[in-house]
């Protein structure tokens, strides 16, 4: 297995072809959006290799300053899941990554799940990242209505909450502006971590 960062022609078609098989369409941002980001070096993506076969990939939006990650979105493809690729992905993302500060991952808060199987499902998904070296901020995010715990990766430096937390806003400002930022995301600290 390994990784490749995405030219902007592959970008392309996984976000535009792959990208909405696994994610609601509200959940995906236009993809005018993220070509422009990916122009003005803001956005990226790398794909998790088996040979010439694509098992997964991510997508990353950078801070303006260079320093730190989103993890976008993050899919190890049907067909591949439940052997182990979606950890020996993060793995080779970290070491590949390691340039940046850190990575923050927005994980769906498990206190506002639907019912018992989101909330599984929510649990699992933050169990996943826990074995793989991610832990939690104590940052909680409202972003567009949703409820997210902020968690976060290391790369090159380990966070504590309030560089996390400018971290995060920083990531949030590129993506939406001052404006989008004042309507649709409110961040707040807790002591407490899942």
């Amino acid at each position: 297995m390994q990784i490749q960062e995405f030219d902007l022609k592959t970008l392309t078609t996984v976000y535009t072809q792959l990208l909405p098989q696994e994610f609601h369409a509200a959940e995906v941002k236009p993809p005018e959006m993220v070509l422009r980001l990916y122009e003005q070096g803001l956005y990226r993506g790398y794909g998790l290799y088996d040979g010439s076969t694509l098992v997964g990939y991510a997508f990353f939006c950078t801070s303006a300053d260079g320093k730190n990650l989103l993890l976008d979105y993050y899919v190890i493809r049907q067909e591949y899941r439940s052997a182990g690729h979606g950890g020996t992905f993060l793995t080779l993302l970290q070491k590949n990554l390691a340039a940046f500060n850190f990575l923050l991952i927005e994980v769906e808060n498990p206190d506002y799940a639907a019912d018992a199987a989101d909330r599984q499902n929510r649990i699992r998904r933050i169990a996943f990242y826990e074995r793989n070296g991610c832990r939690m901020t104590g940052i909680q995010s409202d972003l567009f209505g949703c409820q997210y715990n902020i968690m976060t990766l290391d790369l090159s430096a380990a966070p504590d909450a309030e560089q996390a937390l400018h971290g995060l806003k920083n990531i949030y400002l590129t993506l939406l502006g001052k404006e989008g930022f004042a309507r649709h995301v409110h961040l707040s600290q807790t002591a407490k971590k899942q």
